[in-house]
């Protein structure tokens, strides 16, 4: 019924990430967090 999603995550090594991919990562960890609490 359902297809198989061939879509396939992994981590990421944060040390391997350009300075702009740092600051987007960051970005959303921060987002991540504040959600927790109620902030949108």
């Amino acid at each position: 019924m359902f297809a198989e999603n061939p879509i396939r995550f992994k981590k990421i090594d944060y040390l391997e990430l350009n300075p702009k991919a740092k600051e987007n990562y960051n970005f959303h960890q921060m987002a991540a967090i504040l959600s927790n609490y109620g902030y949108n």
